[in-house]
């Protein structure tokens, strides 16, 4: 978008592409489904309904775009919750990122979140490296799929593991 765009039609157009394109990735190209849960003309029936209700949920969120040791200096108090979900160290996830995040920057997240005054949670894959980087807090596996992946029909997408990392408790796992 050029400078003359008023920021409420950026939003607007970057909502339309998210919603309309396979997970926001110009990239993978375009999916619709014909039927289904959300598919064909149903998915922008209740668009209005889902802007008001993600407007509410985020009303007193903030997203930050900027250096992690910026963003949790600048926001981290007792009343904070800091999501992460930093570059994996797996190939699988190499080049999502579009940057060169260092095992030393890793290092650096896991001393900065070790200060933390808020609650934080913390997604990465599961490693023995991280475990051990992490030690001490509360770890808990999570298996989940490669949404981002477009697949063929019949195929599946590639599982991953991953670890969940909390400075709190969870509570108990419930299957």
């Amino acid at each position: 978008p050029g400078p003359d765009l008023d920021k409420v039609e950026a939003a607007v157009r970057t909502y339309y592409s998210l919603v309309s394109s396979f997970i926001g990735d110009p990239t993978k190209g375009w999916a619709f489904s014909r039927s289904g849960r959300g598919g064909g003309t149903d998915r922008w029936d209740s668009i209005w309904e889902r802007i008001a209700s993600l407007s509410q949920r985020l009303q007193h969120v903030a997203i930050d775009c900027i250096d992690f040791r910026e963003c949790i200096k600048n926001w981290d108090t007792k009343f904070t919750l800091f999501f992460l979900d930093p570059p994996y160290l797996s190939a699988i996830s190499k080049g999502f990122y579009g940057n060169n995040f260092t095992w030393q920057d890793h290092k650096d997240l896991a001393d900065i979140l070790r200060n933390v005054k808020g609650k934080w949670m913390l997604t990465y894959d599961d490693t023995p490296k991280l475990r051990e980087l992490y030690r001490g807090f509360e770890i808990r596996r999570i298996n989940s799929k490669l949404s981002s992946q477009k697949v063929p029909r019949g195929t599946r997408r590639v599982s991953l593991r991953q670890i969940l990392i909390t400075n709190y408790h969870l509570g108990e796992k419930k299957n």
